[in-house]
């Protein structure tokens, strides 16, 4: 079942499926990583496109720079 604002996602021309669920529709999230994490991987500042399965809340994460 779709839920509203949830998508089909194409990374490379290729269609996103949740390796977790095999899920084909996800909520998108854009953010920047501030973190601990990412000063820790040398990755301050990075512009990072999640997408969130709508079957099972799994998140695939995206380095967009």
């Amino acid at each position: 079942m779709r839920e509203k604002n949830s998508k089909e996602v194409i990374i490379n021309g290729h269609k996103l499926l949740c390796p977790i669920c095999g899920g084909s529709t996800f909520w998108e999230n854009k953010e920047t990583n501030n973190g601990r994490w990412a000063y820790f991987f040398n990755l301050p500042h990075k512009k990072f496109d999640n997408f969130i399965c709508q079957q099972c809340g799994y998140i695939s994460c995206f380095w967009n720079e």
